[in-house]
């Protein structure tokens, strides 16, 4: 029997650890634990049971030897060393810590972001279709990962679409995208770009979006079109925060009551009559305005603006000290008000724009709040052909450029509302219509200037932030000698260098 035992000991023993192999290779490649690995598992702890029963002896005095002891010793070393990495790791993941060392913040959430996951009332959960191996399915997991640190109510997934066609037909897919779903609606984004997804996000847990119409008819900014004039990516950062921009055309009646901000951008001529009246008419019964005015332009506004103590200038603001290079026509501002929109508002530029006048003390009911203002150093040109300061004739800075009015808006039948907070009016006004353009917009703040400033008029505060920031192309561009320079120097200096010292070393032992 004893024989027939230690005959029987060496088998199992190799049976138990070939069972032990399959039963991890059987896990890795179908990543469960099916019947079929759980049985050759449990043959595994059999038959190694049998072997040590078998050899129980021979294991014993090995585990007794000195050799045993010492390798128990190190084992149980490493097994500390283990833990160690494991309790780091587990650490790690519950609470990461990452520096930003990108001169821009490229990593870094803007607090647009922040802002939106903090607000999350609903579960996200994101899908990225996308293939193995997809550079934008590793741009997209690690932004997702981000996200994910910042709220607990935004998990994601990664899926091939092509591997699991029934979800991407699920939700339409037709290309590779990330979707995010909360309850019954999704949204689809093409991009991989911090500004994709939280847009996405704002689209989701919005409600209706708010319809920003853009006066036309007197030769303002078009929203359509590609050259720098035009408002096209204006149009596209309004839309980014779930806004539905369209054109309005005053002289065909009043203002319509869907509309939640009016935008008068940069007209070249003036309004009619009964233009001028549908915007009075507008801001009377509580309306919203963002007036873009420019310098040296007459569009005979000055009576909408008149009834606040406010009053636009046909001057250009000048500053040889803070203005964009070379320009001193195009003042950078870096002074603002206090104001939501302009909170932590980085500097901005503004291309031909024209002071304002604030009164000193404005009508009841009626707050004048200045957003930014120029240096001191700058003045009111009133010949922009012969430009200098003249005493007594240009006013000196700093001057208002911007500025927010709020009106209490009087009920009708001049009862008071009760519970009901009071209408008001509320305008934002700016000297300046080019700073919004697509020439401009990407200039420092200008794009949170527009957008922060459509949803104060819109009563949207809780969008009011810093954007995240357009990815930069920080690539290196060489001139003809300084590419030659590199070339000789590692092609040819450094190898060169390299060979002088060994032949010195060679010659000094030989």
């Amino acid at each position: 029997m004893l024989n027939i035992m230690r005959g029987v000991g060496p088998t199992s023993g190799y049976v138990g650890l070939a069972a032990l192999f399959a039963a991890v290779c059987y896990y890795i490649i179908f990543g469960n634990w099916s019947v079929v690995a759980q049985a050759l598992l449990g043959l595994a702890v059999v038959a190694l049971a049998l072997y040590i029963w078998a050899e129980r002896r021979t294991v014993i005095s090995t585990l007794g030897s000195r050799q045993a002891k010492r390798g128990s010793n190190s084992a149980v070393l490493f097994a500390a060393f283990l833990g160690i990495v494991a309790l780091v790791n587990f650490l790690g993941a519950r609470h990461s810590i990452r520096w930003d060392l990108t001169q821009s913040g490229t990593h870094t959430l803007s607090s647009q972001t922040l802002n939106v996951l903090s607000a999350l009332q609903q579960p996200v959960h994101v899908i990225g279709f996308y293939q193995d191996g997809d550079s934008r399915r590793q741009a997209a997991a690690d932004l997702l990962k981000e996200y994910a640190s910042r709220s607990d109510r935004l998990t994601y997934e990664f899926v091939d679409p092509d591997l699991k066609p029934t979800l991407a037909q699920q939700y339409q897919i037709r290309d590779y995208v990330t979707v995010f779903v909360s309850g019954d609606k999704n949204q689809q984004v093409v991009g991989t770009t911090e500004s994709d997804f939280t847009s996405a996000l704002i689209k989701l847990s919005s409600a209706q979006p708010k319809k920003v119409a853009f006066v036309t008819g007197h030769g303002e900014h078009a929203l359509d079109a590609t050259d720098n004039a035009s408002y096209q990516q204006a149009k596209a950062a309004l839309e980014a925060d779930n806004y539905t921009v369209t054109t309005l055309t005053l002289a065909s009646g009043p203002v319509p009551d869907d509309v939640s901000a009016v935008v008068l951008a940069g007209p070249r001529q003036p309004l009619l009559d009964q233009e001028r009246q549908a915007l009075r008419d507008y801001l009377g019964k509580g309306g919203k305005v963002l007036l873009l005015t420019d310098p040296g332009i007459d569009a005979q506004l000055d009576d909408i603006v008149a009834g606040y103590g406010v009053s636009l200038s046909s001057s250009y603001v000048i500053d040889r000290t803070q203005s964009l290079y070379p320009d001193a026509g195009t003042p950078v501002i870096t002074r603002y008000g206090w104001s939501p929109i302009t909170k932590d508002l980085p500097e901005t530029a503004f291309p031909g724009v024209a002071p304002l006048t604030l009164p000193q003390q404005p009508s009841t009911g009626v707050t004048v709040t200045p957003l930014a203002m120029t240096s001191d150093s700058s003045w009111g040109e009133t010949d922009i052909k012969n430009p200098g300061y003249s005493e007594g004739v240009d006013s000196q800075g700093p001057l208002t450029i911007a500025a927010t009015i709020e009106a209490d808006i009087a009920p009708a039948d001049g009862q008071t509302q009760g519970d009901q907070p009071a209408k008001k009016a509320r305008l934002v006004l700016i000297g300046d219509s080019d700073f919004a353009s697509n020439a401009y917009l990407r200039a420092g703040g200008n794009r949170d200037m527009l957008v922060n400033s459509v949803n104060w008029l819109t009563e949207s505060e809780d969008l009011i932030s810093i954007r995240p920031q357009v990815p930069e192309d920080r690539g290196v561009y060489l001139s003809t000698t300084q590419a030659n320079m590199i070339w000789l120097s590692s092609v040819v200096i450094l190898p060169l260098a390299v060979l002088l010292a060994g032949v010195s070393v060679w010659w000094s032992r030989r």
